[in-house]
């Protein structure tokens, strides 16, 4: 069956369907305001948190992840535009190189690369930025 909020479709009843997205709506909520706090996309939190809860496998919280990413970075590069703090003449080439960086590395993800390889990838890198700010904080 079709996967959503780790279930397939024949397990879901309306009132664990109702839990779960209150669950996924709370804790979306909370992350996008850690996101922002920070001041990051979100999905190094977000990408570790669905596979802990079994709700995606290493794919699927990668493509979620990234969503979740734009829609974070758009609120963020709205506050910041607000506040002054956006440097125009960098937006375009940017925003040119990361569609094209995204782009090869979406079709490599969706295609190419194993599941396994994904997350064991997801691992390194959630590993290397706790370590990071552990090291930086003491």
């Amino acid at each position: 069956g079709t996967r959503q909020l780790g279930c397939s479709s024949s397990e879901m009843t309306y009132g664990t369907m109702s839990r779960k997205w209150l669950v996924s709506l709370a804790l979306g909520a909370g992350l996008g305001f850690l996101a922002g706090i920070v001041g990051i996309g979100g999905g190094i939190f977000l990408s570790p948190l669905l596979l802990c809860l079994g709700w995606a496998n290493s794919k699927e919280a990668a493509s979620t992840a990234s969503f979740f990413i734009l829609v974070n970075s758009i609120s963020g590069l709205i506050g910041h535009m607000h506040k002054g703090g956006i440097v125009l003449e960098y937006i375009l080439p940017l925003a040119l190189v990361v569609f094209i960086g995204g782009q090869i590395g979406s079709r490599l993800g969706a295609y190419h690369l194993s599941k396994r390889f994904l997350r064991n990838g997801l691992a390194v890198l959630v590993f290397y930025v706790a370590a990071r700010l552990i090291l930086t904080t003491i």
